[in-house]
């Protein structure tokens, strides 16, 4: 027993040398890491890109800033912009600050400035609090997804916000860092968004640096060049997402999950998000893809396809509906067959089984620019799990359009809205607000009409905007 408590006694050194050793191990290459990234910095090498920035000569004031894109963007030379809202870097005492999150819809496209709905709600609340600061500041950029505006909330949240509003959704598969984009880095939401905040490290940046000058090596661009097409167009890195496909659910579960880490965040820190649903042009734009499903015989397909047109072309559209109805029962995939029945429906004022033809369509295009109606199901049901505010923006639209169905009178092409659109999307916004009486006493509400009649938009605004759309429909 006495030689048992003397060699625990000559032990005890032994293990304490050991247990220091371990932990000198484990700490030299955090060391070397540490150093390497004091260095880095030290040198100037790498970006800390904030979300906001001085505006230079006007060091009260703050904007977003025009670099910010470049933490989502590795391949892309000419990132997207941001809108020039400018705020004070010390808020004032009794103004109430609103900023907005989205893709290119909350930024305005095609129109901008006084085109886009933040800026329609901005000058009308001005009207209805006159005496009261209130601050609107748009953060949205094109080509963004959940994981960028996730991304964002720590530094909304340093500006002491008022209110949220978030307009999202239809950039989830091909936007930045998206389970179908060009720039993904896999399905899982958690290693994504913990990328984005290691991202400020220099040692990361370089090493992503090093990656993308790889990737231009072993591939088909010679260094500097630039691909061509639309922003949005070299995004896209899988170009067919089937309806119900792993793919298809990998975007839903993304959204999903950053939109439920969003949401809980704010709610936390005690501040209000409205979120709208989304809208696209269901009317007016055709499926970009349509693809048949697995089993599907498509030399059978193509014959009841053909027959349907030629019943059409005889002008026998009861036979051709009868034939259209059998290709989707045949074929409960192929997006065609449902927009070419709602088409006819639509003639005959059939407008419910229309417009429900018309969704499935959308929703079965397996070039996913436009979000399926799964998209708007998750900002209803976790807005509710996290007490946000769910804004119908695309039934307001809806309800602005002939038949109830969302078409050329409200969009510009496939998912932006025009400046009627706009309106009614600001309008559904504003309202909103309205009915929870944010901000205070409403006893002065500008009217929708009276707030149509006094949009800030230019011809020349209107001239720009479907020039810009011009470019982009005659892209892809």
């Amino acid at each position: 027993m006495v030689k048992d408590s003397a060699d625990k006694i000559e032990n005890k050194p032994k293990a304490l040398k050991n247990r220091i050793f371990l932990i000198a191990t484990l700490l030299i290459p955090v060391a070397f890491f540490g150093v390497l990234e004091i260095g880095l910095r030290v040198a100037g090498y790498g970006h800390g890109h904030p979300l906001f920035e001085p505006i230079p000569g006007f060091s009260e004031y703050l904007r977003p800033s025009e670099d910010v894109a470049h933490r989502y963007f590795t391949s892309i030379a000419n990132v997207p912009g941001i809108p020039f809202d400018s705020f004070k870097a010390k808020k004032d005492t009794g103004s109430f600050r609103i900023f907005v999150q989205g893709g290119s819809t909350a930024a305005g496209f095609p129109f901008y400035f006084g085109g886009a709905f933040p800026d329609m709600l901005e000058q009308r609340l001005w009207q209805t609090f006159p005496g009261k600061s209130i601050e609107v500041v748009n953060t949205a950029m094109a080509a963004v997804n959940s994981y960028t505006l996730a991304n964002l909330v720590d530094e909304i949240l340093e500006q002491e916000p008022d209110l949220v509003l978030i307009y999202a959704g239809h950039n989830e598969y091909y936007g930045a860092l998206g389970v179908g984009s060009s720039e993904s880095l896999g399905r899982s939401p958690w290693v994504v968004r913990t990328y984005l905040k290691l991202q400020k490290l220099r040692l990361v940046q370089a090493l992503r640096s090093l990656l993308s000058r790889v990737a231009t090596a072993i591939g088909d661009a010679e260094p500097g060049e630039l691909p061509s097409g639309t922003l949005m167009e070299r995004m896209v890195g899988e170009q067919r997402i089937p309806y119900g496909s792993a793919l298809y659910h990998a975007g839903l579960r993304q959204f999903k999950t950053n939109l439920g880490w969003m949401l809980k965040r704010y709610r936390d820190a005690g501040v209000h998000v409205m979120i709208g649903t989304v809208v696209s042009n269901e009317r007016d734009h055709a499926p970009f893809i349509s693809g048949l499903q697995p089993g599907t015989d498509p030399d059978v397909w193509r014959t009841l396809s053909e027959v349907a047109g030629t019943r059409l072309a005889e002008g026998d559209t009861a036979s051709a509906i009868r034939s259209l109805e059998d290709l989707v029962r045949l074929d409960t995939l192929a997006a065609e067959s449902f927009f070419r029945l709602a088409r006819l429906h639509d003639g005959q004022g059939r407008y419910p089984s229309a417009r429900r033809n018309y969704v499935s369509a959308k929703d079965r295009d397996e070039l996913r620019f436009r979000a399926p109606e799964d998209v708007n199901e998750i900002i209803r049901d976790v807005a509710a799990l996290f007490d946000a505010t769910v804004v119908e923006t695309e039934a307001a639209l809806a309800t602005a359009s002939p038949g109830g169905i969302p078409g050329r009178h409200v969009m510009t092409e496939h998912l932006h809205p025009n400046i009627e659109g706009y309106f009614h999307l600001a309008d559904a916004f504003y309202e909103a607000m309205r009915v929870r009486e944010l901000i205070g006493t409403w006893d002065s509400a500008v009217p929708s009409y009276r707030a149509r009649l006094e949009l800030l938009v230019t011809r020349l605004d209107s001239l720009v905007g479907a020039y810009r759309v011009q470019s982009l429909m005659g892209s892809w």
